[in-house]
């Protein structure tokens, strides 16, 4: 072999070894990877250091103790029930709720705008609810549902209103928010809201705002915001804006607050004296009914042109002037029954006349005249013939009886002239008769709706057509 051939083989020799060498290193590398990889990791080793997303301690979000915040029905600490939404509900008087002199008094919700003086209030004006405060009516079921324009000039039956008749409305005030402590006697009620007080139609009105009431040791007061408008009764062209005034609406005298959702009371009226400036009215204190409300309320309806319809003043109306109960609620979702006041008639004025037995109604009157072409007196005759052309009937309708019935005769078959004399007493007495029945027929105050007011251009109101009447 020659020294060429050594080398080679040589070379391919080591060339093997060195792969041989090479594939065995990679195999035991690979391996020892491997068994990095999956020899499970040893149970006793622990992480460096705590993971950041484990609580720290007990969670937040497990309730500390028992909720901070109670029901508002429930009582607090002092005894006292807490309250969100209560009622008061009133009608104040029956004059507030019926005809006047002129037009008619009733409740608008809300504040109407100022239209000056001698408007009278439309349909489109008047609104039944504004927010929190609501106008309702008492229907003849006995129930409070809501008003109506119409049902303002209309009983609690539903039939036009006349002199004495009212209408059975009451202001409803809802949302009351205060508390209530029956054991002890005391309560703060406060309601948001405005109603108005319209009087003659609208020639004067005025409004009642957030009323609150108050009571301590089981005697209660409401007060509340007045404003509206001045008038006078000796010029009704006169209109002034009257500022908000606090006054009290009504001295309740003893409350029971331990009633079941609420209470009912008459505010106190009869045996209240007032003090009235010079030039009203003065009070007049005789009789049952002799009272006022609250002198603050009274010296507010002085200016408002108004006062002689919340005290008595010896007028027939007074007994109309007495205030209606009213109703406080502690939940207006669970109302107390209010009571059905009772209304109180009106003294009217009557004209008598001496009675007079009405006719008997025929059922067709028929009259026969005969066409005389003669200067002497005419004469019916005794049975004319049918044929005859000169004769008319006329015959009058059931609707027109006659009040009298004459027998009419034949004439002799020589009639002597008519006497003048009975015609001549017949016109004097017709004459007499009608001045003794113009001398003894007074006329009474007319009347008028809003809408027969406002039918045509508004006039201006005497001085005596807008006063109480006697």
């Amino acid at each position: 072999m020659s020294a060429e051939l050594r080398r080679r083989r040589s070379a391919v020799a080591l060339t093997t070894l060195l792969l041989a060498a090479g594939t065995l290193l990679g195999t035991v590398a690979s391996g020892g990877r491997a068994a990095a990889v999956t020899d499970p990791v040893d149970s006793t080793s622990s992480p460096s250091g705590s993971p950041t997303a484990s609580p720290s301690g007990s969670p937040t979000a497990s309730p500390s103790g028992s909720p901070t915040a109670s029901p508002t029905a429930s009582p607090s600490a002092n005894g006292a029930t807490e309250v969100s939404d209560a009622q008061l509900r009133w009608g104040l008087n029956d004059e507030s709720n019926g005809t006047a002199p002129v037009g008619t008094n009733f409740f608008s919700a809300g504040r109407l705008a100022n239209k000056g003086a001698n408007h009278t209030v439309a349909a489109s004006e008047w609104r039944q609810r504004d927010g929190h405060v609501a106008i309702e009516k008492l229907s003849a079921s006995g129930s409070y549902v809501a008003a109506s324009w119409a049902g303002l000039f209309q009983d609690t039956s539903g039939r036009p209103l006349t002199t004495g008749a009212v209408s059975g409305h009451q202001i409803v005030w809802d949302g009351g928010i205060g508390s209530v402590d029956r054991e002890a006697g005391n309560a703060v009620i406060r309601w948001s809201g405005s109603a108005t007080v319209v009087y003659y139609s609208g020639l004067e009105f005025f409004s009642l705002s957030d009323p609150v009431l108050t009571v301590t040791a089981g005697t209660g007061k409401l007060d509340a915001t007045l404003s509206g408008y001045g008038s006078s009764q000796t010029d009704a062209g006169t209109w002034v804006a009257l500022p908000a005034t606090p006054v009290r609406l009504a001295d309740l005298g003893p409350v029971d607050l331990g009633g079941e959702g609420g209470f009912s009371v008459a505010p106190a009226y009869r045996g209240v004296g007032v003090t009235l400036p010079a030039g009203s009215t003065p009070q007049n204190r005789t009789g049952p009914d002799w009272g006022a409300f609250p002198q603050s309320y009274v010296d507010f309806q002085v200016r408002s042109g108004l006062s002689s319809y919340w005290y008595s003043s010896g007028s027939s109306a007074d007994a109309r002037k007495v205030p209606q109960p009213l109703t406080v609620s502690y939940s207006a979702d669970a109302p107390v029954r209010a009571p059905v006041p009772t209304p109180t008639a009106r003294p009217v004025d009557v004209v008598s006349n001496a009675a007079i037995a009405a006719p008997s109604p025929a059922a067709t009157t028929s009259v026969t005249l005969t066409a005389v072409s003669s200067a002497r007196p005419v004469a019916v005759p005794a049975a004319p013939s049918r044929a005859e052309p000169s004769t008319t009937v006329a015959s009058f309708p059931p609707a027109a009886p006659a009040p009298t019935v004459l027998a009419l005769a034949s004439a002799p078959a020589s009639p002597a002239p008519a006497p003048v004399w009975p015609w001549v007493l017949g016109a004097l007495a017709l004459a007499a008769s009608g001045l003794v029945a113009g001398r003894c027929v007074r006329p009474t105050a007319t009347h008028l709706t809003p809408t027969a007011l406002s039918g045509g251009a508004p006039g201006r109101i005497g001085a005596t057509d807008r006063k109480e009447q006697p």
